[in-house]
């Protein structure tokens, strides 16, 4: 098992191979490190829209294989030490 730290505010990004593995219609892999790297936020949900709009765009739709994509940020604790519910808090 591998563990990697994951620093408040990080978005780890997940794809199966039909994401790295995807080509366009000269057989080129699609450049995922560009286009996560491309900016526009770094929310969970920014990264997700870019990398399967980077997806779709370098296919032309046409997915050869399953394509999965998650993103997933770790919470920074409160003041208390415990992760701050999402939307700032409150009940």
């Amino acid at each position: 098992m591998l563990r990697v730290p994951l620093a408040a505010d990080e978005t780890l990004l997940m794809v199966t191979d039909g994401v790295t593995e995807a080509r366009d219609s000269s057989g080129a892999f699609l450049p995922l490190a560009e286009h996560v790297g491309a900016g526009g936020g770094t929310s969970p949900e920014a990264v997700v829209a870019r990398v399967e709009k980077a997806v779709l765009g370098h296919t032309k739709g046409r997915l050869a294989d399953d394509t999965a994509i998650l993103a997933v940020r770790r919470r920074p604790p409160g003041p208390d030490g415990a992760p701050v519910p999402r939307g700032g808090g409150g009940n």
